[in-house]
């Protein structure tokens, strides 16, 4: 037993080391809530959202931009690209967080990303999180700065459809006033004060024929 226990020591002091670190990211809530019929969709929204980050982070072009950054397994005894990629990959996880909670749930919002690194040194398997952690932050920014570009275009557009609108009802507006101002209520009013003062002239019209007709003279 005790020989044993000595070689399983040696064995175990002998094998390589691996540290295990964890980078989280949160999902926030929408600030605006989504309507009961779009409920479901936005939650296999965030889902699939989170695939897509995924399976960009653990392509080819990503993985060997992280090699080539930090340096990774230059090191050691000389590998090919290819190796060192596999390498990575395999040193790399990331899942979704979901709550335990609502497991039975068919359709389950996550709640955040996980990924850990298992590396043999322990600063390297820190900057290789943080980076990945980078990337999806990157990735994010660029995300809302398209979305918030294309809105903005939209808004643009829209304000520039419906400012010619006006300016069209304008004129329409203005044409119907030129070719209507009798029939309108200021026209009116003006007519009846014409009409006022042309009953008054009639008025003494009639008395100055009356006097005329009595004044033979």
């Amino acid at each position: 037993i005790g020989l044993g226990t000595l070689a399983a020591i040696y064995y175990a002091l002998n094998q390589p080391s691996l540290y295990e670190t964890h980078a989280a990211l949160q999902i926030e809530s929408a600030s605006v809530s989504s309507q009961s019929s779009g409920m479901a969709a936005g939650n296999n929204g965030a889902a699939h959202r989170l695939t897509l980050i995924e399976q960009r982070l653990m392509a080819r072009e990503s993985l060997v931009r992280v090699v080539e950054k930090l340096q990774l397994f230059g090191d050691g005894p000389l590998m090919p690209l290819n190796e060192k990629v596999d390498a990575l990959r395999s040193s790399v996880q990331i899942v979704q967080i979901k709550d335990g909670a609502q497991a039975w749930q068919p359709n389950i919002t996550p709640s955040g990303m996980l990924i850990t690194v298992t590396f043999g040194d322990p600063v390297m398997a820190a900057n290789i999180a943080n980076e990945f952690l980078g990337a999806v932050l990157e990735q994010n920014r660029k995300r809302k700065e398209e979305r918030t570009q294309g809105a903005l275009a939209f808004f643009t557009s829209e304000e520039q459809r419906i400012g010619a609108d006006i300016l069209k009802v304008e004129e329409e507006i203005a044409i119907f006033k030129s070719a209507n101002s009798d029939a309108l209520p200021n026209g009116i009013a003006s007519q009846r004060d014409q009409l006022g003062t042309l009953r008054e002239t009639e008025l003494e019209i009639d008395r100055e024929i009356i006097s005329a007709s009595s004044n033979t003279s």
